[in-house]
């Protein structure tokens, strides 16, 4: 930390270079004048205490458990979390791995009610390419076909919902789809 003067049009006035604080070595350009240093960490006091650092937003719960379809464990998809009756909060959702997902980012799912939308896809095989195609490396450039397997009324026409009680931390709730 160095102590250095500006000559700007008001004159020379003190003021402190603060390497930490984004000082690019113009030792001409001043950072925080002496007199504002006081003002700086008082303010930076006050919002620390009222809340501009802590947590924000509605409460949340760490969402976890199984999703089955048929009687079988989803491989791959996702599972989603939609406010509705009033709950507020952003959607919420998880990555379905061999069955299992954990909604835990940033907290969990907001509490409150939600429709649940689950998502998952079989790989189709690729069409065969002819031997004469001008783009011999076409397929590694764009990803299988998929298709959606599980049944619109559990993802884009839901009827699946869940409520999830403030105070509850974590909730385990498992999903066994069936058609």
């Amino acid at each position: 930390m160095s102590s250095s003067f500006y000559r700007g049009k008001l004159g020379a006035m003190p003021t402190l270079v603060v390497g930490m604080c984004g000082n690019t070595g113009k030792q001409d350009m001043p950072t925080t004048s002496v007199g504002m240093a006081p003002i700086a960490c008082v303010v930076a006091v006050v919002v620390a205490i009222t809340g501009g650092c802590g947590p924000s937003g509605p409460e949340r719960a760490v969402l976890s458990g199984t999703v089955a379809y048929q009687g079988e464990p989803v491989k791959e998809g996702v599972i989603r979390f939609i406010p509705i009756k009033g709950t507020e909060g952003p959607s919420w959702g998880a990555h379905i791995v061999d069955g299992q997902y954990k909604a835990a980012g940033k907290g969990g799912v907001p509490v409150g009610t939600h429709k649940v939308e689950i998502l998952a896809y079989h790989t189709k095989p690729r069409p065969a390419r002819p031997a004469n195609s001008p783009q011999p490396d076409f397929e590694l450039d764009v990803p299988p076909p998929r298709e959606q397997y599980i049944p619109e009324k559990f993802n884009t026409a839901t009827v699946l919902e869940i409520t999830i009680p403030p105070g509850s931390g974590k909730v385990v709730e498992n999903f066994d789809l069936t058609d």
